[in-house]
């Protein structure tokens, strides 16, 4: 399954360098502002240059949530 961005506007993608280990987060919506809504993580995470070692092509991505951290984990089990 390939996910694209316009399937994803309200969470945000973890980027990670390959080379360099360098880690970016960014909200998909900003993203949507310059890219055609079709584009897939994967083509971002390849096309993605890092702004530490500046290497292109080495990506990792991940979606991600972002807020309301303090829900997380309502419900959630108690260990004793």
């Amino acid at each position: 399954m390939t996910t694209t961005l316009a399937a994803i506007p309200k969470l945000h993608l973890s980027l990670e360098c390959g080379l360099c280990g360098h880690h970016r987060l960014l909200p998909v919506a900003a993203l949507l502002s310059g890219l055609d809504p079709e584009t897939t993580v994967a083509q971002v995470a390849r096309s993605a240059r890092c702004q530490g070692c500046r290497g292109k092509g080495y990506g990792k991505a991940q979606v991600v949530y972002v807020g309301a951290s303090e829900y997380a984990l309502d419900g959630a089990r108690e260990r004793d």
